[in-house]
């Protein structure tokens, strides 16, 4: 958020599930940014070459080992998006 903190050593967990709700696989990544200003944007890229049934995912934000609460602002969300995966 705006009124935040800056955010460093910030990893992106991706959990990837099939059609019946089964978790597939997991993958984490860091978060392309040194430090995170309050406010700010940055990419991430969270690969999975197994993931091939995948039907819906969901993403979680890590800083030193501590999960973070965020905003999801894509205005175009994959119709395999739900709701829970926000």
């Amino acid at each position: 958020p705006a009124a935040g903190d800056t955010i460093d050593q910030l990893d992106a967990h991706v959990r990837v599930f099939d059609a019946a709700g089964i978790l597939i696989a997991t993958r984490s990544a860091p978060v392309d940014a040194a430090a995170l200003a309050p406010g700010a944007d940055a990419p991430f890229t969270v690969t999975f070459g197994e993931a091939s049934t995948a039907a819906r995912y969901r993403v979680s934000f890590a800083s030193r080992g501590t999960m973070l609460a965020h905003v999801d602002r894509r205005t175009n969300l994959p119709a395999a998006v739900t709701a829970d995966a926000r």
